[in-house]
């Protein structure tokens, strides 16, 4: 592969997207950082125009739905291939505000969803039920701004919600950035029940990014590790259904494809993905978080070259400070300049929650002077 040094930047600004896959795409893992650190250097603006090369994913299948949006109308109308789903009692049709997205080598690992109205929630919990989706995850708050981009698809401040044919139970374990709620849900008709887990992101703002991308590596982390017995795709849904949804999914491929392959390859990930679902990954902003989200994965060993107990992190820590000081500045260096550094908002979004830094994000740990 050729280095960044040997290849002409004016391929950067140039029209030929072969020779740029060819040349800056697949990155080695041991190699990556030290790229991404010299293209910085090099042109600041390099990732605005890579973003700017990404396919817009308009050649979607002909069957493909013109599905305008559903939570936040500022957002554009974009093609959904929907869930078809199969009838249950008087609740009947498919759900189309969503679609099957493939992950790393795992075709259908997702499911890519707007958040339900009270309109459309009977639907979207049909969807979970017959799809034996175990796990939800939510990247969007209730009310942002004045506004309310998302309705509750859980018992708030009942014991228990019907929805459909559903009757929802729910119990919670606050976090400081996001809640885990297991919910149990009751057929009305088959008095079946089955167990689910909602993973709802609370620190990511309508706008711009979630700061720090520590936080969203340890619930995608808890998210991977947990066990649950529907092994169906994970739903994962935000207000327009592509942009934080979008940065999610893209950020579990790469961390898998690192960790199988050695590599990463971000542009071509997310170009897959808008094969599926145009403008996966919505904003330059979160196609910048997404590569520091890698970035922070990377140097932190976030299941990608082996985990440790979080019990071991603090032995770990005083063992580099004291036989490997130089090792442990240059890590911390590397992520100082490259990741976005959580500041004492991001350790508490939304009032909710008030904590010290010493419980946040991977990069709270201080300069090892």
């Amino acid at each position: 592969m050729d280095t960044y040094d040997e290849v002409d930047r004016n391929l950067l600004s140039n029209n030929d997207d072969s020779e740029y896959l060819r040349l800056f795409s697949k990155v080695p893992t041991q190699t990556f950082i030290d790229i991404v650190r010299k293209r910085t250097h090099d042109d600041p603006g390099w990732i605005m125009m890579e973003f700017k090369r990404l396919p817009s994913g308009s050649n979607l299948a002909e069957s493909a739905r013109n599905i305008g949006p559903i939570g936040d109308s500022s957002v554009p109308s974009i093609e959904w291939t929907g869930i078809e789903l199969t009838p249950d009692g008087r609740f009947r049709g498919d759900y189309p505000h969503a679609a099957f997205v493939t992950g790393y080598k795992k075709p259908e690992a997702f499911i890519a969803s707007q958040v339900p109205t009270e309109a459309t929630v009977n639907d979207f919990w049909r969807m979970i039920w017959q799809k034996d989706c175990g796990k939800i995850v939510l990247l969007t708050n209730l009310e942002e701004e004045i506004k309310k981009p998302c309705f509750c698809f859980w018992p708030e401040h009942e014991r228990s919600a019907t929805f459909g044919n559903l009757v929802i139970q729910t119990s919670e374990v606050l976090n400081k950035t996001f809640a885990i709620r297991s919910l149990s849900a009751t057929h009305n008709i088959t008095r079946v029940v089955n167990e689910f887990t909602l993973y709802h992101f609370t620190c990511w703002p309508s706008y711009g990014t979630a700061g720090n991308p520590g936080e969203l590596l340890k619930l995608r982390e808890r998210v991977t590790e947990d066990i649950s017995k529907l092994i169906g795709p994970i739903v994962v849904l935000c207000s327009s259904g592509i942009g934080k949804t979008g940065a999610f999914i893209a950020l579990d491929y790469v961390i898998r494809q690192a960790k199988e392959e050695k590599a990463v390859d971000v542009f071509q990930a997310v170009s897959n993905l808008r094969q599926i679902i145009p403008t996966f990954v919505e904003s330059e902003k979160e196609y910048e978080y997404l590569y520091s989200g890698v970035i922070e994965a990377l140097t932190a060993d976030v299941d990608v070259n082996g985990d440790f107990a979080a019990t071991k992190l603090c032995p770990l820590y005083m063992s580099l400070l004291e036989n490997d000081k130089e090792r442990l500045t240059d890590t911390y260096q590397v992520m100082a300049e490259l990741s976005p550094v959580a500041t004492v908002e991001d350790s508490s979004c939304n009032d909710q929650n008030e904590s010290s830094p010493n419980d946040g994000a991977y990069s709270w740990i201080s300069d090892p002077k």
